[in-house]
Order: C-alpha cells, then sequence, then structure tokens
C-alpha cells in the first residue's frame, strides 16, 4: 500500500518555493480544481503574500481561463500540461502578452507542448515541472526544459526511482517514484 504524509511545515516550505522577486506575481491565475494539493499549497502562498484571489462558481474551461487571463492582466499562470493541451486546442486560442511566467506541470509531457505554449504566452519564461496530485511537485525545471527531462529535484526533497520491492534502479529504467522530504 502506498502513503502520503504531509506536515504543516512542509506545506509552507513547499509554498515559498514559488517566490521569485523578480516576477510580478501579484496577478497569478492557477487552472485547477481545489482538491488538488497543488491549489492547496498554491492557495497558501496567495495569502501569505497577500495576491488577489479569483474563485468563480463558473465551470473551469480552457475559454474562461484565457478570459480571466485578459480581463486581470495575469502575469503568472499555472496548468498541468493536460490542460495547457486543452488551451492550445481552443477555437479562443490567442496570443496573451501579459504573462511573464507560466508554470507547466503535474505530469510528464514533451517538449512540443512547449514550445507551442510559447506561442500563446509569447513573453512568459516557460518552467516545466513534475508531481503527483497528492503529493505536489518533486521536480521543476527553471533553465528551460531539455529533451525528456523532467528537470531537478526540488530543494528539501530526495527520490528514488524503485521497483516493486522498493529496490533502486539505475539510470532509464522504470519504476515508483519514492518521494522523501527532507523536512518533516
Amino acid at each position: 500500500a502506498k502513503g502520503i504524509s504531509k506536515s504543516h511545515k512542509q506545506y509552507i516550505s513547499q509554498s515559498y518555493l514559488f517566490y521569485n522577486p523578480s516576477l510580478d506575481l501579484e496577478n497569478v491565475c492557477y487552472y485547477s480544481e481545489p482538491y488538488w494539493v497543488p491549489w492547496t499549497l498554491f492557495f497558501i502562498f496567495n495569502c501569505l503574500y497577500g495576491f488577489k484571489r479569483i474563485i468563480t462558481s463558473e465551470k473551469t474551461t480552457p475559454g474562461l481561463y484565457m478570459d480571466l487571463i485578459d480581463r486581470h492582466k495575469i502575469t503568472s499562470v499555472m496548468c498541468t500540461p493536460f490542460m495547457a493541451n486543452n488551451i492550445l486546442r481552443n477555437n479562443n486560442c490567442r496570443p496573451l502578452k501579459s504573462v511573464e511566467m507560466a508554470l507547466v506541470g503535474g505530469q510528464k509531457f514533451n517538449e512540443n507542448l512547449l514550445v507551442e505554449l510559447q506561442k500563446v504566452f509569447p513573453n512568459a519564461q516557460l518552467i516545466p515541472s513534475y508531481g503527483s496530485t497528492e503529493m505536489d511537485m518533486i521536480t521543476l525545471s527553471l533553465k528551460g526544459m531539455k529533451g525528456n527531462s523532467s528537470g531537478q529535484v526540488i530543494d528539501n526533497y530526495c527520490i528514488k526511482i524503485v521497483d516493486d520491492s522498493n529496490n533502486v534502479l539505475g539510470p532509464l529504467e522504470q519504476g515508483e517514484v519514492l518521494v522523501k522530504p527532507k523536512i518533516t
């Protein structure tokens, strides 16, 4: 059985990973459902820094997401690759020039997605990441994506790729991701 336990201290330390004083993060739009752990982290981050929050009862759609970005001049966006693909397929897809930073992650994806997203967010630094709904981000690539890399392991985490018996696997072997936070 697989279990996940995350302390309040871990939540708070993870939320500080999003802070980058060189970016205007006062207008952030996170395209997500509120039952995901990353949404909770982002909400904590929002509260810590006193940023504006837009909470809507409207159905979450790519069109609504793009309209909110336009209407509120959003400078930072976050979404999963699945959601990014939905944005690209939307009939109303257009360049959103106010966006300066786009964090895309949650699942593995390829470089082509970032190339296409750069057309939607032409002024943005695109930041690939990898994580899970239950845990949150475990890798981040602040220098762009290289091949099929998911980025570097985030500070305060140790990860290993293991088999079903928790034996550590070598390079290019497939297995489960074992995550251990340094902060408990």
